[in-house]
């Protein structure tokens, strides 16, 4: 299995973590809020269970991004810093990378950041990005605050549900569906 990831040189900053066991494969980019510990040989828990969620679904290979990529566990302190610190240039880069990715075919997007990302993340301007590109975003299911739910303490069997990108009539299914 190939592991990476991409940091600033600082390592205060993660734009990009990845898991690929299947070059030949989609892969399965998930979008959550903030990057915490996993680096490129450890996994934390949500990479870990987004990894075998990835793989109990035939995807390829796990790619991590974030609407925001300082690395801090206390979400209380990611309120107070100044939106220029929590989401860098290099990380909007990722994101449309991404995108441009899911347009070509060559992944699914799994929205995940939950609410706090959803207050606090360049949302809108992803969602606007997503749909100019013709994809479509997926989640595992919507909180009420209209968010995309967090995987943690999601069941592996709970399929894609349409989260954005596209508008739901015109939502493409998941390259890999469930089994």
């Amino acid at each position: 299995m190939a592991n990476g990831a991409l940091f600033n040189e600082e390592r205060t900053h993660r734009q990009r973590l990845w898991r690929i066991w299947d070059e030949d494969a989609p892969l399965l980019i998930v979008v959550g809020m903030n990057p915490s510990q996993a680096d490129e040989i450890n996994n934390d828990n949500t990479v870990e269970q987004c990894q075998r969620r990835a793989q109990t679904r035939g995807y390829g290979g796990l790619m991590m991004l974030n609407m925001q990529d300082v690395i801090e566990t206390d979400s209380r302190k990611l309120r107070q810093m100044p939106e220029e610190h929590r989401c860098t240039a290099a990380n909007s880069a990722e994101l449309v990378a991404a995108l441009d990715s899911a347009q070509a075919g060559q992944a699914d997007i799994l929205c995940a950041w939950g609410g706090l990302g959803q207050r606090y993340g360049p949302v809108d301007w992803f969602t606007a990005e997503a749909a100019l590109r013709n994809v479509t975003l997926f989640c595992l299911m919507v909180n009420a605050d209209g968010s995309p739910h967090h995987p943690l303490y999601v069941a592996y069997t709970k399929d894609f549900e349409w989260f954005g990108g596209v508008v739901l009539d015109e939502a493409g299914q998941p390259l890999v569906p469930a089994e």
